[in-house]
């Protein structure tokens, strides 16, 4: 299974052929591309379940664009032309192809293989994420739960918004500071066994 943008017909119960695309917007328990922003370069990991109580909600809004763009509008679930689906690999767009010129355009471009790529713009509280360094030392972000999902995109670069890189920037931050507290205990505990360790030599030598 890929991300990649498919384009597929079907024939609905009127005998009329519609067609739709469908892409996965996000991957589960995949690390990102190693990102690149304000700095730091880190990954990040969306796990299963992530979008299960949002998708729940009745009163869902999301959109699906083109390159993040609002004025690029292909559908939204809010009048049917967009649909979300979970399955174990992530979360699947299906977006019913419209007549409009923007259609005609995303569509050449996709068939020309000019987009090919698909993201999603978000957002998470800090209390549904954590942070961690792996085994190289590389940031690694894993959401558990998306709190807010603005929209699915065709994109010709697979990246974040300014949005979401910036709601980042402050639990990064706050991760790195926490780090020099740890490092700062550590020192001092490492100073207060060598004190311990020379004051029960002096005894010794007593």
């Amino acid at each position: 299974m890929d991300n990649k943008i498919k384009i597929r017909s079907i024939t609905n119960e009127a005998g009329v052929d519609e067609s739709y695309i469908e892409f996965y917007a996000a991957v589960f328990n995949q690390r990102s591309k190693l990102l690149f922003e304000n700095g730091r370069y880190f990954y990040e990991i969306i796990e299963r379940g992530a979008f299960d109580e949002l998708l729940a909600k009745d009163n869902l809004n999301v959109k699906a664009v083109v390159n993040h763009d609002d004025n690029k509008l292909l559908g939204r679930t809010k009048s049917g032309t967009l649909q979300l689906e979970v399955d174990d690999f992530g979360l699947k767009a299906i977006v019913k192809v419209g007549k409009t010129t923007l259609w005609n355009d995303t569509l050449e471009q996709i068939e020309r293989g000019d987009l090919f790529e698909s993201s999603f713009k978000f957002k998470n509280n800090k209390s549904d994420e954590s942070i961690r360094r792996d085994e190289n030392g590389d940031l690694v972000k894993t959401i558990r739960k998306i709190s807010s999902l603005y929209d699915v995109s065709i994109v010709d670069d697979a990246a974040y918004s300014n949005t979401i890189i910036n709601a980042r920037l402050r639990s990064f931050e706050e991760f790195e500071e926490f780090e020099q507290a740890e490092l700062k205990r550590k020192e001092q505990v490492e100073a207060e066994l060598v004190t311990l360790r020379n004051y029960i030599n002096k005894i010794k030598n007593i």
